[in-house]
């Protein structure tokens, strides 16, 4: 069962945010910086690469086609064309961005079903996922200037215009919304499952797999350990950024989510943004996996119909 909320245009002053960092934090621990590059730097485990080859066979018989985008720091993105069918009408086409851990080849299947709707549908790994290079994972901070690169490459190549539609994932949600406010050829986003803000992510992943740790103490090691590989907890913000969108915004939201929980992510999101229209779509009895891997009843419809909408 779902549900669907539309927020129309408002002039309403948002609310002012929280500080990014809480006060008094103490010094950062040894251990818990340890845990926090390892968490940047999971999306590098070994076999990443082979994920996916049963995919990429089929893909490539729907006559897709890889193409490889060299971003201005020098990770090398390994990146899919999936063309719309032959006969359908055509419409904007869509740049797709999977999760944390994920590979593109994840979401080929949702990538065929606006294929056959008509959409031209580029897919990519994250830097440090897949067959993508890079050290680590930035949630949203370079991902966003990677995605930039690669709808400038695609365009190049002449797989999209002066329009598309960007579609993530989790992180991948987060970063295409990250990107939108900055970047005028995008003419709406669809985000599943998006965190509000980096730290807010760390305390509901602490909540669901480690509640015993303390709070304070895990975010000061992540706090150190996002800074020595270059960004910080507040340059990751989805919820800044989504004060800024100006175009319509889908996001989804499962009530049974426990990694990034709608009321402590989505609905921050939803009420953070007054100057665009912004559904919701809350699919019931979803967890954050499952809001992807299964077919829930009225996803795909409102999915599509929302693509086709966007001109």
């Amino acid at each position: 069962m779902l549900s669907v909320t539309q927020i129309h245009e408002s002039t309403t002053t948002p609310t002012p945010l929280e500080p990014r960092q809480a006060a008094g934090m103490p010094p950062a621990p040894w251990a818990a910086t340890l845990l926090g590059h390892a968490v940047l730097r999971w999306s590098g485990y070994p076999g990443r690469s082979l994920i996916g080859s049963f995919r990429r066979k089929e893909g490539r018989r729907r006559g897709g086609r890889r193409f490889r985008v060299r971003t201005p720091d020098g990770v090398e993105l390994d990146a899919w064309h999936s063309p719309a069918l032959p006969g359908t009408p055509r419409r904007l086409p869509v740049v797709m961005l999977h999760g944390w851990l994920e590979v593109k080849e994840c979401h080929f299947r949702r990538a065929w079903r606006l294929n056959r709707k008509g959409h031209d549908v580029i897919l990519f790994d994250h830097r440090a996922h897949g067959r993508s290079t890079g050290r680590y994972a930035t949630f949203g901070v370079r991902e966003r200037e990677d995605l930039t690169a690669v709808i400038d490459a695609a365009s190049q190549r002449g797989y999209v215009g002066d329009r598309v539609i960007t579609f993530g994932y989790s992180m991948g949600a987060a970063t295409v919304l990250q990107h939108a406010p900055d970047d005028p050829r995008v003419a709406g986003v669809v985000a599943f499952a998006p965190f509000a803000d980096l730290d807010e992510a760390v305390r509901s992943f602490r909540r669901k797999l480690a509640p015993w740790i303390d709070e304070q103490w895990l975010l000061a090691g992540f706090e150190r350990a996002i800074r020595e590989s270059g960004f910080g907890f507040e340059e990751a913000s989805t919820l800044r950024a989504m004060q800024r969108i100006r175009v319509p915004v889908l996001l989804v939201e499962g009530t049974h989510d426990a990694n990034l929980p709608p009321r402590h992510h989505t609905r921050k999101l939803l009420a953070a943004n007054t100057h665009a229209p912004v559904q919701l779509l809350t699919i019931n009895g979803a967890g954050h996996c499952s809001l992807c891997r299964r077919a829930w009843p009225g996803l795909n419809r409102t999915v599509t119909s929302f693509c086709a909408s966007l001109v």
